[in-house]
């Protein structure tokens, strides 16, 4: 890998800290929330909105209501944080991963040898344009 491009070698730190994020991230707050829950009883609110500083958290009121910008930005201070911790650094994950296979012959190709990485490799390069069947 330190022999990579620059390119694929940001690919592969983004890959590592995605999974780190995933894994760790929702356990501390399934941890955090199975805790709330046994100590008072309530299951905790852990949206977005509620964890965001107060500079984030400018009055929606005063953005226009139909414009898609507010909508989005609605959208995402109602996510729960676990939801988003268990939804988005596995879709980023996956791209980061495809991206990390892309030198290998071109997607589809990158995507059997990935589902079947135990198989044999091909004895001979295949010309451009054609796919061998795994």
């Amino acid at each position: 890998m330190t022999n990579a491009d620059p390119f694929q070698r940001l690919a592969a730190f983004a890959a590592a800290c995605l999974l780190v994020l995933w894994t760790v991230g929702s356990l501390l707050v399934a941890l955090f929330k199975v805790g709330w829950q046994l100590l008072y009883g309530t299951w905790p609110d852990t949206t977005v909105y509620g964890i965001l500083p107060d500079f984030l958290n400018f009055d929606l009121s005063l953005m226009p209501k139909d414009d898609l910008p507010t909508a989005l930005w609605r959208f995402v201070l109602g996510c729960d944080l676990l939801h988003a911790l268990l939804v988005v650094p596995p879709v980023l994950l996956v791209v980061c991963l495809l991206l990390l296979r892309r030198g290998h012959g071109g997607l589809l190709p990158a995507l059997r040898r990935t589902a079947n990485h135990f198989g044999s490799s091909p004895t001979r390069p295949l010309p451009p344009g054609h796919l061998r069947r795994v």
